[in-house]
């Protein structure tokens, strides 16, 4: 008996111990984000350890500075991805712990250049004071059907991965665009951006896994993809420390 009660009390601490990454809601914007810009909106659920993602793609040749806010509230620029194309690819966050407003709120983007499409996501069961690692970013050109990036550590302990992707056409989004490896389609936009065509993706992966990919029609110009890890919440939402990181790892 004795011993049972053991495992009984292990069996409650571990699954207090570790939180449950899960998505909570998903939004898609685009416009012109020069001037006033554009909103849309985003409905915020009341976990205590949630975290909202947006990312934002141009297919401008010029390069872009996004601002987008939620609520007033300002997002933190975690990745800028610009290989000088015509293709552009930032990632913005806000956590609970930063100031993220649960319910229904404006998302708001400006920029400098003219035409942009925003995926915004929020996760609850994510840990507050180190909110994810964040990998290399990968790009591509040319008429191949597919983009990788390798480096990924998912060791299947609870993270999620999560990919964001941004593709240019001369005349049509891009077709049948989808994430492999096992990845799931979260999101996916095509917009009409300067006589280009710009498609943005945003996919989850769990388990074990060591690169994330992007499969699409062929004869694309430009592609970028990048990829973080989301650390999930420990202690039963212990985690809500005064402040809140993100690691970065550089291939």
């Amino acid at each position: 008996m004795k011993r049972l009660f053991l495992i009984l009390c292990l069996l409650l601490w571990s699954s207090q111990a570790w939180g449950a990454i899960a998505i909570d809601a998903v939004s898609t914007g685009s416009g012109n984000q020069s001037g006033a810009g554009y909103s849309f909106t985003h409905v915020t659920g009341s976990d205590p350890n949630m975290l909202l993602t947006c990312a934002a793609a141009s297919g401008n040749s010029s390069s872009e500075n996004f601002t987008i806010t939620y609520n007033g509230t300002t997002l933190t620029k975690g990745r800028d991805i610009d290989f000088g194309d015509n293709a552009q690819l930032e990632q913005h966050y806000l956590s609970t712990n930063m100031g993220l407003s649960s319910g229904s709120h404006s998302v708001v983007v400006t920029g400098s250049q003219t035409g942009s499409g925003v995926i915004c996501v929020t996760f609850s069961g994510v840990d507050q004071a180190v909110l994810y690692d964040t990998y290399g970013d990968a790009h591509q050109g040319g008429t191949t059907s597919s983009i990788t990036e390798t480096g990924i550590e998912l060791t299947g302990d609870g993270n999620w991965g999560v990919s964001w992707f941004a593709g240019t056409q001369a005349s049509n989004p891009l077709n049948n665009l989808a994430p492999a490896d096992g990845a799931t389609n979260v999101a996916g936009t095509p917009i009409t951006d300067s006589g280009s065509s710009l498609s943005i993706g945003f996919s989850v992966v769990t388990g074990t896994k060591s690169s994330m990919s992007w499969t699409f029609d062929s004869g694309f110009t430009f592609a970028h993809l990048s990829t973080a890890e989301l650390v999930a919440a420990t202690g039963g939402g212990g985690s809500n420390a005064a402040g809140a990181v993100s690691r970065r790892r550089t291939q």
